[in-house]
């Protein structure tokens, strides 16, 4: 892993990384807020052990058929059939469950609300929509919290709905509430927040479930090269198996301003979070890294920091229908890219940190490359250049723990925090990851 253009002065050092894994149990884990049929859970996954009988079966009872010849052949095809339909749901449930694509099987099937096309509320509508959004969000909290005994030590994670008030579409939310959230020091203080978002397909359940950036974050504040976030993981997938690429769609749903906008407000509202930019950071892994460059630009008074995690910043490189997202105006498609934003648009002065490994072959690290080069005054951006690897969870959880660091000694991201969690050490890259 090598650490290049450090504009921001931030310190990450290349020696051996230890840090203890989390305490947080399963049982911790465990959806409080509003339930959805889970494609990541035990018994799913249960399940997917007793389809390994299926073909064992098979060979026992194929040879045992009763019925005329041309009776026993049929049943032998169903059989057949019903072993590789076994075999085909087995390895699904497994990638699923490593890589938490789908979280449910409205996400599977591409069920997800969507809202009636081309519909903006009144402000009179917008602000019931806020206080119903705020208390759907509140109660959940509340629910989880109570059912939380060791929230001081693991903190809060609590799944919900949310419908944008402003946008107007319905998504899933899960949120994590550090353990600083409910000791009396912090009882005054208002927390960072960073919205991390998947790419697609994927599920809000990764970053839990498969990156532990909960575990990681723990891990962080108490090894001092953190400070607590509060984090926000909204579902950007809303349309089904519509990829929006993070855009207003033109006459569809409006997910930049859902993920820019109501998110934020929402969150604002609703809990002890930063009000300021200097405390708010967006980004995310695959096309989350994208969304959050292309977000944190569209909503410079809103965000000020982007992580880019295996990003692409050219929206001409997504898989889109561009005529559905983008409608006819090619100039939409455009300003719909990051990359192509940070050359011809001014902005206003954000952070950047922009990883890729050089064995992606899709194009990605090219990407990044580019990317990370056309950042200009008083923009700043930092590279984490992975030797091996591609493009998945794995890598992904590796730099998770140094981008949380590196957050966490941006200007202005650690106000209001008491001065038993000022940082006293860095983020240590493993020295067995440094690139050639």
């Amino acid at each position: 892993m090598r650490v290049t253009g450090c504009r921001t002065g931030l310190r990450l050092a290349i020696v051996e990384a230890a840090v203890p894994p989390s305490g947080m149990n399963d049982a911790d884990r465990l959806p409080v807020g509003p339930h959805v049929p889970s494609l990541t859970g035990r018994t799913v996954l249960l399940i997917a052990g007793a389809l390994l009988v299926v073909p064992l079966l098979v060979l026992i009872v194929k040879d045992r058929l009763p019925g005329p010849r041309l009776a026993r052949s049929a049943q032998r095809l169903v059989l057949v059939v019903a072993a590789q339909a076994g075999a085909v749901g087995l390895v699904f449930l497994l990638v699923n469950g490593q890589l938490a694509l789908y979280a449910s099987w409205a996400d599977l099937l591409g069920q997800q609300p969507a809202p009636v096309p081309g519909r903006h509320p009144t402000l009179a509508q917008q602000a019931v929509q806020r206080r119903v959004a705020q208390a759907k969000l509140a109660a959940p909290m509340d629910r989880a919290v109570k059912a939380t005994p060791r929230r001081a030590l693991d903190g809060v994670l609590v799944h919900t709905r949310l419908r944008g008030p402003v946008s107007d579409v319905q998504t899933s939310m899960d949120l994590y509430l550090p353990p600083q959230y409910f000791q009396p020091a912090y009882a005054r203080v208002r927390f960072p927040v960073a919205e991390l978002l998947v790419g697609h397909p994927g599920s809000p359940a990764a970053w839990t479930h498969r990156l532990r950036v909960d575990a990681d974050l723990r891990a962080g504040v108490a090894a001092h090269t953190s400070i607590p976030f509060v984090l926000l993981m909204p579902n950007v997938n809303v349309a089904g198996r519509l990829d929006t690429a993070c855009y207003d769609v033109v006459d569809g749903p409006a997910v930049d301003t859902l993920l820019g906008v109501d998110v934020p407000a929402v969150a604002k509202a609703t809990m002890r979070v930063r009000r300021d930019a200097a405390g708010w950071a967006v980004g995310g892994y695959s096309e989350g890294g994208y969304c959050g460059a292309y977000l944190a630009q569209r909503h410079p008074s809103t965000f000020t920091a982007v992580l880019g995690l295996s990003g692409a910043y050219n929206s001409s490189k997504l898989a889109l229908g561009a005529p559905v997202i983008y409608g006819t105006d090619p100039r939409r498609k455009l300003e719909a890219s990051p990359e192509w934003r940070i050359t011809h648009l001014p902005g206003a002065r954000l952070h950047y940190l922009l990883t890729a490994s050089r064995e992606e072959t899709d194009g990605t690290f090219a990407s990044t490359v580019a990317f990370a080069a056309a950042v200009r005054a008083p923009s700043t951006a930092d590279t984490i250049y992975l030797a091996h690897g591609g493009h998945n969870p794995r890598n992904w959880a590796r730099i998770l723990p140094h981008a949380l660091s590196w957050l966490s000694q941006l200007p202005g991201m650690d106000t209001g925090m008491p001065a038993s969690d000022r940082l006293t050490a860095v983020s240590q890259i493993p020295a067995w990851s440094r690139a050639s």
